[in-house]
């Protein structure tokens, strides 16, 4: 090897030596067992430790105790299957507050290949994580606003008719109209009644005393129940059944959510389309689907269409109106109430895809 290869060498070494020691980003490597092998200076500002109290000591060690197993797994994955993996941490030594800490997990390999480390890049990523935060807390103000909003105006609307009917009566000396108006409050008491049921459902579930039916057949009968008014609006129904085990739900509830979420299919297919309903059992769940082919909805409304009166009935901005927004609310409070998830997949032009997850509960025996 000439003398000049040789210096080109060790420029580069150097070169290499000195961009790892001044990036802006924490550089942490390991060897194959896991012991630190590089800890820049970078490293050294962020965790508080120089790069002398940390050489040839475990990883785990710079580790949160609550996530030490999980970065061992992260480092293990990059020696063993030679994977890139990303994790975050909560950095609490020596810090005034605390940092949320990103990690980006490699495999180190020498030139022909063989790997005889991992390198971890670290950075603070506290501030992103902060605002997040803050838009989340402020999603959930201006979810709760809306809400407000919604409560006042249909209750405005309520009592609103009740004073007019009322004050009509007490003009007019006259049983007839007294009559009328005692109907008319009576009906206005009636719609405030649905209206707070179907706001607890949204917030608690339904409390009311249920009877327990069998997953299978209550969404049989759902399907004796539905069909013909589906054919009547034009839209085609598919089955789709699974043999699922007897399993006991809430059959007041069940029937309540698969009717409300056909309702809203039926909504986003004014000229017919078609109705899918699939049931499958995927281990200690069973699954509901339902399926639609009507308009679709873009990414943001999908964020709010489980809160209460929010609609998007006018074909393409929410809104609110005295009957309208709290189906799928319902929806989504009695799923809940089941101990059930739900989630939405939709696109504009592309349909809507609601899935329920419940737990399969058994017929206790007697």
């Amino acid at each position: 090897m000439s003398e000049d290869s040789t210096q080109d060498k060790a420029v580069t070494g150097e070169f290499y030596e000195q961009l790892c020691h001044c990036a802006g980003i924490a550089i942490i490597a390991t060897d194959e067992t896991m012991s630190i092998r590089v800890w820049n200076k970078a490293a050294a500002e962020m965790f508080g430790v120089s790069a002398e109290q940390m050489l040839g000591r475990p990883l785990v060690d710079v580790m949160p105790r609550n996530r030490r197993d999980l970065a061992e797994q992260m480092f293990r994955r990059s020696l063993k299957d030679h994977v890139v993996s990303e994790f975050e941490i909560v950095h609490t030594y020596r810090q005034a507050s605390p940092k949320h800490l990103g990690i980006t997990v490699s495999p180190i390999f020498t030139g022909d290949g063989r790997c005889i480390g991992a390198s971890a890049c670290v950075r603070d990523i506290t501030r992103r994580v902060d605002l997040e935060q803050r838009l989340q807390e402020h999603g959930k103000m201006a979810s709760l606003g809306a809400l407000a909003g919604g409560v006042a105006h249909h209750f405005n609307n309520i009592l609103g008719g009740v004073a007019t009917s009322v004050d009509f009566a007490l003009k007019l000396d006259d049983p007839s109209a007294l009559r009328r108006s005692l109907r008319l409050t009576a009906d206005a008491v009636q719609r405030a009644t649905k209206l707070t049921h179907h706001l607890l459902a949204f917030a608690e579930g339904d409390r009311r005393p249920d009877d327990l039916g069998d997953l299978t057949e209550t969404v049989l009968y759902f399907v004796d129940e539905t069909e013909p008014e589906l054919q009547n609006r034009g839209v085609d129904f598919a089955l789709d059944l699974t043999a699922a085990p007897v399993c006991e739900v809430p059959r007041h509830r069940l029937l309540t959510v698969l009717n409300n979420l056909a309702c809203n299919a039926l909504e986003a297919m004014p000229e017919g389309g078609q109705l899918t309903l699939a049931l499958w059992t995927e281990g200690d769940e069973v699954a509901i689907e339902m399926t639609d082919t009507g308009v679709g909805i873009d990414e943001q409304t999908r964020r709010h269409v489980f809160e209460p009166f929010f609609t998007t009935k006018d074909g393409s901005k929410a809104k609110v109106s005295n009957d309208e927004g709290l189906g799928l609310a319902v929806v989504y409070g009695l799923v809940r109430e089941m101990d059930g998830t739900i989630s939405l997949k939709s696109n504009p032009g592309e349909g809507c895809q609601v899935e329920i997850r419940l737990p399969i509960r058994r017929p206790e025996s007697t």
